[in-house]
């Protein structure tokens, strides 16, 4: 089967790739659908296409793009680092050439989207808080790099409420493992529940790569976007805990 993923480079100078004999081809081993053969073309200007070659068809388009999204990452961090300027891509659609099938992609999680009720924050307060509040701040954008960076979702995840934890500790605490019974007392959660934002991101954290499947990467997110809002929740109302016949415990 033949894919054509369209994208485009975000950055004000486009990076030149001196290609002998264009285009770009790679060959990746054991993505969705077998092995992959990848031609990369470039229109000397911002756009680009990337033909993915499997050896079966794609059943799970999400995971396939966040596997794609990564390679083509891969791709152009290599020039960043050869030109020293910092470039980034967008994966804006897929076409699948043989049934004319065609998806578009925007860095969006419909699922976040839908169950934005269940964590309502006033917004005026909530800017306050992300502003002065330095743990707030750190997790939110280590949340919106877990978006944009599909195969690190786990690791951004984790290091997000890693760091909220922070923000339980007393002056001068240094120790870790008094803290985070604070943090969860204080958000009415258990440990179980965390566990699957900590086993996520061990490998990455490690530098060991594992790729992370679309299903698995909402649940990620679902459940990091909830502990964000209640240490949100906690800091605005000024409380030790949260009252857990409002917010139940998290098992």
């Amino acid at each position: 089967m033949r894919y054509i993923f369209s994208g485009r480079c975000r950055t004000e100078s486009f990076v030149k790739f001196d290609v002998k004999n264009p285009p770009l081809r790679l060959t990746v081993r054991g993505g969705e659908g077998g092995d992959w053969e990848l031609a990369l073309l470039l229109s000397g200007g911002f756009s680009m296409a990337l033909v993915v070659t499997t050896n079966s068809a794609i059943n799970d388009i999400a995971t396939f793009r966040n596997q794609i999204a990564t390679i083509w990452k891969s791709i152009y961090d290599a020039a960043t680092f050869l030109s020293g300027q910092a470039v980034t891509i967008e994966v804006l659609s897929l076409t699948e050439v043989e049934t004319n099938r065609f998806w578009t992609f925007r860095d969006f999680v419909p699922e976040l989207a839908e169950s934005a009720h269940e964590r309502p924050l006033p917004t005026e307060g909530f800017i306050n808080l992300a502003i002065r509040n330095e743990c707030v701040r750190s997790a939110l954008a280590d949340l919106n790099e877990a978006i944009t960076s599909p195969n690190d979702t786990g690791f951004y995840c984790y290091r997000a409420i890693e760091t909220l934890m922070q923000g339980c500790k007393q002056p001068g605490e240094t120790d870790n493992k008094k803290a985070w019974p604070r943090f969860r007392e204080a958000v009415q959660v258990t440990q179980e529940w965390i566990k699957p934002l900590t086993d996520s991101s061990i490998s990455n954290r490690h530098g060991e790569f594992k790729g992370l499947s679309g299903k698995d990467r909402v649940l990620l997110m679902k459940r990091s976007w909830t502990l964000l809002y209640r240490f949100a929740c906690l800091k605005l109302r000024d409380v030790r805990a949260l009252p857990v016949t409002e917010f139940p415990l998290l098992q």
